[in-house]
């Protein structure tokens, strides 16, 4: 019979082993909690990031493809004026003459004859060659001392991309306007000769046929092949990420974002002269070179990366599990062919930043588990000190993807608040409408807004990310967050600019304007405080035109019922003459009067008119002739800078320069143009360190300080506020 004694023993022992079941099925049961939760969070972020690769691919893709469009519209435009055919005409006749030189080509009068009709068209479009193609196997081009027989020079430089890039030839005699992927050709140097005398090219070209319809010749522009890179590195994933096009071969048409470490494996010679487009082949080398491997075997024999081996077959596909890329560095990425160019286009980022995420969650899976093997009171203070973030997680105000961090400004229309993307981690501005304002005809003008603004893609136009509703319905956007100053706050603080920095100011400005009004959209609210100063990429002075809140397009009138017919909308200040009178009937000169408004503040520190109420101010722009700069700022100032200002404020439209291109080309042509060098600009900035400088915020996003944050709020606010 057992004693009292071994039954409090039997109980203790019993009461232990059911402690410790308990809790070992508790720690059992939160491991696979944890691990549940890892799997599923892993799954989410592939997910997300599987969208947002594929986001940026497409826009890229499609920004591509509208600039060849544009492209291949302008050279077919050219092919059908009867006085440029007629030209190749009578010059396809002296080509074919017996005896006829290069010299006697180049001096005819219809060569001359093109190099007039044609020469508009070159500077519009920047491009810097054109060319005649004879169906009889020459081409003819501006660069080129002597015509070159094509298609005995189809593939005449092989694996590098030289003149095999001739072969789109083929195409546009067979009835196609087509534009070229970049290809190598010799340089026009005399006494070149070697890799370091190729210079990368392209081309667009269209057919030209005569009166029968059958085809005579082909008309070619040479396209400045950066142009081709630019586009394709508009957007990227985070701070690894790239986008770059390739060929069939698997060679790099479009620079790299990663030359100087290409330089420092010796993928390419110790050369800045030498670019990685079209001589780095997309081969996988088998290891991280970045981080010192080096691969025995050569090059060449190294197998094309999983990406461009899959998109070469012609696939479109996505792999966020990772690949090395053609620096073996492991990345994700989203690639896709398009067979009409002859070309593939990938988005890649690093894995470990885009998983920089998942791999911190699974380091604290693993060390809990161990807290919770050690002891049962660390599993449940872990389990305490996870539930509090994960409260504090979700009191973190959320809109889609982007994390409200700070606010900055308040208009009368929206509210701008810092954010921070939950996986590219970049600093954001977020601009929010505000819920007393958020009616269908207010939510319907800022869908436009952001429609129109982000069809943009000019390096000073602000760029727009994404935009979205929160669960609540109220709309919202993201665009690029802009450390610098407003050009309002530069006069205020720094009074009157040089002439040299208006000038590369306003080029820029014209820039942007530009691009916009191609696109048929006009902004109606240029002013100081809607053109930013900023510091991007090392880079000093860059000017960002904001705010195309009040941007209308042209030519559609559906839009009558979103921007309001007859309503006058701008700043007074800095309001056109037809602004005021007729504001449903704007065009692009309207934007050029505020331009001019713009460089008079900066030259002289005073606006064009001023009053102490906003019609007092309508009236000067409608009936008084505003005084010269010079004599307003009460110094000289260059005649051909003050002429221009002038002619941008005239009242009649027809006076002002005929749209933003030919005034940034006036504006070029000024004694002081180019005179505000990088330099300059560098030492102005370096002097005022307050307006580039950053810090690292608790939470990790790089931000600027308050009061430049504020400035940039204000640039963003939707208000027409009169600044008399």
């Amino acid at each position: 019979m057992a004693t009292p004694t071994k039954l409090k023993k039997r109980r203790a022992s019993r009461r232990s082993l059911q402690i410790a079941g308990l809790v070992a099925l508790l720690i059992s049961s939160q491991a696979a909690v944890g691990w549940w939760v890892y799997t599923t969070v892993e799954s989410s972020l592939e997910a997300n990031l599987a969208a947002d690769l594929e986001t940026i691919l497409d826009a890229e893709v499609k920004g591509l493809q509208l600039w060849f469009d544009t492209h291949e519209s302008a050279v077919s435009v050219a092919t059908a004026e009867a006085r440029v055919r007629n030209a190749v005409q009578r010059l396809l006749e002296i080509v074919h003459r017996p005896g006829v030189t290069p010299a006697d080509i180049k001096s005819s009068p219809p060569w001359m004859e093109l190099q007039e009709y044609l020469g508009p068209l070159l500077r519009a479009n920047d491009y810097d060659d054109f060319g005649v193609i004879d169906p009889q196997g020459l081409l003819i081009t501006m660069k080129a001392p002597e015509p070159i027989e094509y298609r005995d020079r189809v593939g005449g430089l092989g694996g590098l991309g030289g003149l095999g890039g001739l072969e789109f030839i083929e195409q546009v005699l067979s009835g196609s306007p087509v534009v070229s992927r970049p290809f190598l050709a010799p340089s026009a140097t005399e006494g070149t000769k070697g890799l370091h005398d190729l210079e990368a090219t392209m081309f667009v070209a269209a057919p030209m046929y005569d009166d029968a319809g059958q085809i005579i010749a082909g008309l070619g522009f040479g396209i400045r092949p950066e142009y081709f890179t630019a586009i394709l590195h508009v957007a990227r994933a985070g701070e690894s990420g790239e986008t770059y096009a390739f060929d069939a071969e698997g060679l790099l048409i479009s620079d790299s974002r990663f030359d100087d470490q290409l330089r420092e494996i010796g993928l390419l010679p110790d050369d800045d002269e030498v670019g990685s487009q079209l001589r780095i082949e997309i081969r996988n080398p088998g290891g991280d070179m970045v981080e010192g491997f080096r691969a025995l075997e050569p090059r060449a024999q190294q197998p094309l990366t999983r990406m461009a081996e899959d998109a070469i077959q012609g696939n479109s596909n996505i792999d966020v599990k990772g690949y090395r890329d053609y620096r073996g560095v492991p990345v994700v990425g989203a690639w896709t062919w398009l067979p009409k160019y002859g070309f593939g286009v990938t988005t890649e980022i690093d894995r470990a930043e885009a998983y920089e995420t998942l791999n911190t969650l699974k380091a604290a899976f693993w060390a809990l588990i161990g807290v919770l093997v050690i002891s049962a009171l660390g599993m449940l203070l872990a389990y305490t000190v996870i539930n509090g973030l994960r409260r504090s997680v979700r009191r973190a105000q959320r809109l889609g993807q982007y994390t409200l961090e700070k606010k900055l400004g308040e208009g009368g229309m929206g509210t701008v608040y810092r954010a921070r993307h939950a996986l590219l981690r970049r600093p954001t501005a977020v601009k929010l409408l505000r819920p007393d304002v958020s009616s269908g005809e207010n939510i319907a003008r800022f869908e436009r807004e952001v429609q129109l603004t982000s069809q943009l893609t000019h390096p000073n136009t602000i760029a727009i990310y994404d935009y979205g509703h929160t669960p609540n319905g109220l709309f919202y956007y993201a665009m690029e967050y802009l450390p610098g100053i407003t050009l309002d706050r530069l006069v205020e603080e720094h009074g009157p600019q040089s002439e040299s920095r208006v000038i590369h100011i306003l080029m820029q400005v014209c820039g942007s304007l530009h691009e916009a009004h191609t696109a048929g959209v006009i902004h109606r609210d240029i002013k100081p405080a809607n053109i930013m100063l900023c510091e991007r990429g090392g880079q000093y002075d860059v000017v960002k035109v904001l705010d195309f809140g009040l941007v209308k397009e042209m030519d559609r009138g559906s839009d009558a019922a979103i921007t309001g017919v007859n309503a006058i909308t701008g700043t007074p200040l800095y309001l056109s003459p037809e602004a005021i009178r007729s504001p449903d009937q704007l065009d692009a000169r309207s934007d050029l009067y505020s331009v001019g408004a713009v460089g008079y503040y900066l030259l002289t520190g005073e606006h064009v008119f001023g009053g102490d109420a906003a019609i007092e101010v309508f009236s000067h722009h409608l009936t008084t002739e505003p005084e010269r700069p010079s004599e307003r700022a009460g110094h000289d100032i260059s005649r051909d800078v003050e002429d221009i200002v002038l002619q941008c404020l005239e009242k009649e439209r027809e006076k002002r320069p005929s749209d933003a291109e030919v005034l940034r080309a006036a504006l070029e042509r000024c004694g002081d143009a180019g005179s505000w060098t990088t330099e300059k600009a560098r030492a102005w900035w370096m002097e005022r360190p307050g307006l580039s400088a950053r810090r690292k915020d608790p939470g990790g996003v790089t931000s600027d300080s308050g009061k430049l944050s504020k400035t940039f709020a204000v640039a963003l606010d939707d208000r027409v506020r009169s600044d008399s």
